[in-house]
């Protein structure tokens, strides 16, 4: 029997599905995040715990997979949660939630007063001023700036899970819409932004098509996670194609 693993990565849990290729669901799983709150507005979610989440679910979905082979895991998720890496390859920072409300001016002061209509159908999704990583980057580069030069890697919190799972990096044109650095249409990064935040291109995950295969699960992390070492691991959707892919919604004209 061969197996599929799909991981919809949410605000407050990650939910799996163990399918098999024919489409016939064998076991779902949830893992709940738990997050700290700040005093100013700050909300965040440990990467340790983030991961273990995540690992947990694996874990019980490959459990069920005994008598097959998996053949690939794949993500469904919105994020929008920014995290820093420092020069070790280590969290930097806490997985800075898409619902923190520290921001204030910071993004407006940074940004200027942009076209928000224009904004919107350059990167797929409105723009606040106040949260998502856009604005907290706005707000690091004026009260942390140290911290975000010296970082080795500015991601969100799914290309985080790709890079310790694979030990390789990319960022799925459609799951990086809540990044709000990528231009959907173009498929790159948004260089005017990145010059504003002085972030270098090279410190950010490659921009790589949905469905592509970023590499496999790691030797060193397969027994974390409880998945095969070599098992793919494929690049997938923001959540909302990704339910439109669910219902079978395919070709240009559909209504969602």
């Amino acid at each position: 029997m061969n197996y599929l693993i799909g991981l919809d990565i949410g605000t407050s849990s990650v939910k799996g599905v163990l399918l098999t290729t024919e489409g016939k669901v064998k076991k779902t799983v949830k893992e709940v995040f738990t997050y700290k709150e700040f005093e100013n507005g700050g909300l965040e979610l440990d990467p340790d715990e983030y991961l273990a989440a995540c690992f947990a679910a694996l874990k019980k979905l490959a459990e069920e997979a005994v008598d097959g082979q998996i053949k690939g895991i794949c993500t469904s998720s919105a994020s929008g949660n920014l995290l820093l890496l420092d020069q070790n390859g280590k969290p930097a920072t806490g997985i800075i939630s898409w619902q923190d409300h520290r921001v204030t001016d910071e993004a407006r002061e940074l940004l200027g007063e942009m076209d928000l209509d224009a904004f919107y159908r350059q990167i797929g999704w409105p723009f606040s001023y106040k949260t998502f990583p856009l604005a907290q980057l706005c707000y690091m580069k004026k009260h942390e700036p140290k911290l975000l030069s010296d970082c080795s890697a500015v991601c969100m919190s799914t290309e985080y899970l790709y890079y310790v799972l694979t030990g390789k990096w990319g960022i799925s044109s459609s799951a990086g819409t809540t990044f709000y650095l990528i231009d959907q249409e173009k498929g790159c990064y948004i260089d005017h932004l990145l010059e504003i935040m002085e972030i270098p291109k090279s410190k950010l995950p490659p921009i790589l098509p949905c469905g592509h295969v970023l590499g496999g699960i790691t030797e060193e992390i397969a027994a974390s996670c409880g998945i095969p070492a070599g098992t793919p691991v494929i690049l997938g959707s923001f959540d909302h194609p990704s339910a439109a892919r669910g219902v079978g919604i395919l070709k240009d004209g559909e209504m969602l």
